[in-house]
């Protein structure tokens, strides 16, 4: 007895003889059976993800070891329904020419989903980044969680925030080197000698803070509205400690900067006060 003969039943309104056919217990033996096997290979599936991430905790393999076991755990769901329909007495080829006419019909409706798709495996041939690359995305600085061939999580290195991205975005996303640009404004009225005499020798104080390679001073890049601009170059060992050291290089910076004088502009606020207008009679202060 199959679950067809009680859809007939349920639509012929006999609904007294589609209930005593559901108490058949060979009917939600085949189905707990099916559900118990399902659980157990996704539960294995799970378990070799587990095992494959602390294997290959970031770079291209993890990648590819990522899309393997999504497109595992999707055949498995899928032989798992049509299993379970051939176990419940359901016509599959009846029901397939009917998904098929379906998919045909929302073809359309999923374009979206199908450049996620196109896109993901651009992405997985041409290594526009990895799992464990830091990137930047919608001017957000994040490490790439995970990867599958439609979208792509990035954790925020600020706040730990998680984003998940679309690939078809994918041009949004950048990825970042190990290597800062700090720019510094100093005031125009300071020597360009000791400016850079300065920054020369704040480099190797940079250099000795935990997690940085290297620190060079590049020299004047520009004058800003306010002042001079001086760039210092700083070489991480990771791209994903890039806010706490940038924070700790440019504090290096400050401390050199104001142990020796020279003067950091910021913006100055004007308040004028007009004076009275006489032809309203206004007295003036």
């Amino acid at each position: 007895m199959g679950i067809s003969d009680i859809a007939s039943e349920l639509v012929n309104g006999n609904l007294d003889e589609a209930a005593e056919k559901l108490k058949e217990p060979s009917i939600w033996v085949a189905i707990v059976i099916a559900i118990g096997v399902l659980v157990v290979v996704l539960l294995v599936i799970r378990q070799f993800g587990k095992k494959a991430k602390e294997k290959f905790n970031a770079g291209q393999q993890a990648t590819v070891a990522q899309v393997i076991l999504n497109t595992i755990r999707l055949f498995v769901v899928i032989v798992f329904v049509i299993t379970l329909m051939n176990i419940l007495g359901i016509n599959v080829s009846g029901v397939s020419a009917f998904i098929g006419i379906i998919v045909i019909v929302i073809g359309l409706a999923i374009q979206d989903f199908l450049k996620d798709i196109i896109m993901g495996i651009h992405i997985l041939t041409d290594k526009f980044f990895d799992v464990g690359d830091t990137v930047l995305y919608d001017g957000i600085e994040g490490t790439v969680e995970e990867f599958t061939l439609t979208s792509t999580k990035i954790k925020a290195l600020a706040d730990g925030s998680d984003y998940s991205v679309a690939n078809r975005n994918v041009e949004k996303i950048q990825k970042l080197s190990n290597v800062i640009n700090i720019r510094l404004l100093i005031a125009l009225e300071e020597e360009v000698e000791n400016v850079e005499k300065v920054l020369k020798a704040a480099c190797p104080k940079i250099t000795a803070v935990d997690g940085i390679e290297s620190a060079k001073f590049l020299g004047f890049d520009g004058y800003a509205s306010s002042g001079s601009n001086y760039l210092v170059q700083v070489c991480l060992e990771n791209a994903s400690d890039r806010l706490p050291l940038r924070r700790a290089a440019l504090r290096v910076l400050n401390i050199e900067l104001r142990e020796n004088g020279i003067e950091i502009p910021y913006e100055h606020v004007v308040i004028t006060k007009k004076a009275a207008d006489k032809s309203l009679n206004i007295p003036s202060a």
